[in-house]
């Protein structure tokens, strides 16, 4: 593996500099590991363990998921994303929500169906009542959930997550304590008030994952920070 010795950062040119020693690793010496190999090569704090609950082929691609009050997760699969160094693919309709579930209680998923497909690299999803909240930008859409089965796809704002790369645009969708939905790398939060989806502007958190505590303090971070 190379090893990072030293990182110079130079503020007046913005010029960063990454020395590195060490054997260059061939690709052929870097396999693709199994489900079990790859556990073994966890290293984690005394008293926990990593058991997988799904793996493909139920999953694929998977860059996002939420759970429903039954325990089936909804996953975001961004098969779009990265198939090369130029970005190949990303504007074709590869994207898709899935609903993978635990057909016998236990503790392993073992099913999975396509709830919504033909997205173009879709990255956020919550389930709400009647259905879900889905980013696919530039876009938030409320799609209706009949019966495990994609309804209407409803326009919510056409701008939610317009502009910056895959890397760059809001995600999270996250329930907050005060019932409005929150995003990170995103000025919105969106609720559902009276029967219409509201649009408000709030502060930015964030670049990628955003998460809460039982007070209701939003947690997230980006490339420079942890935590914040």
């Amino acid at each position: 593996m190379r090893k990072l010795i030293t990182v110079f950062l130079l503020s007046l040119t913005s010029f960063i500099l990454f020395y590195c020693t060490g054997k260059k690793q061939k690709q052929d010496e870097a396999p693709v590991l199994s489900v079990a190999e790859s556990i073994k090569d966890f290293e984690i704090e005394s008293g926990f363990v990593v058991e997988p609950v799904c793996t493909e082929p139920l999953i694929e691609d998977p860059v996002a998921l939420c759970f429903d009050e039954d325990a089936n997760m909804w996953v975001v699969e961004m098969r779009g994303y990265m198939h090369d160094k130029e970005g190949s693919g990303e504007d074709q309709p590869l994207g898709r929500i899935k609903i993978i579930s635990d057909t016998n209680s236990d503790g392993k998923y073992d099913s999975s169906k396509i709830f919504l497909d033909s997205l173009i690299m879709p990255r956020a999803v919550t389930v709400v009542k009647d259905g879900i909240l889905l980013i696919e930008p530039p876009a938030l859409y409320f799609v209706e959930n009949k019966n495990g089965i994609a309804g209407k796809k409803n326009l919510i704002d056409s701008t939610f997550a317009d502009g910056g790369n895959p890397e760059h645009q809001p995600n999270g969708l996250l329930v907050g304590i005060d019932n409005w939905y929150y995003c990170a790398n995103a000025d919105k939060r969106v609720k559902k008030i009276n029967g219409k989806w509201i649009i408000e502007k709030t502060r930015s958190r964030g670049q990628w994952g955003i998460s809460a505590d039982d007070a209701g303090h939003l947690y997230y971070n980006n490339n420079s920070v942890m935590l914040m």
